[in-house]
């Protein structure tokens, strides 16, 4: 999990590579976005906002985290 406005700044840079790979979707019904690989999630971010802002992102790497997970493309 990656909590401060600077941490998700940092680590939203260091993900730019997976920008023509990444989708809005819903990730166990909150905001995120979804990393598809041969149309397979690979990874999911999860964010939690508090007033208006990303506070914490949550990223799913885990192969069973992933199959458990309810990814809606949207």
């Amino acid at each position: 999990m990656t909590t401060g406005a600077a941490a998700v700044a940092s680590g939203a840079r260091s993900f730019a590579h997976l920008a023509p790979l990444t989708r809005p979707a819903l990730v166990d019904g909150v905001t995120g976005l979804v990393v598809l690989v041969d149309g397979r999630p690979e990874r999911a971010l999860a964010f939690t906002f508090v007033r208006d802002r990303i506070a914490v992102v949550d990223i799913v790497t885990d192969p069973g985290r992933l199959s458990a997970a309810v990814i809606e493309l949207v």
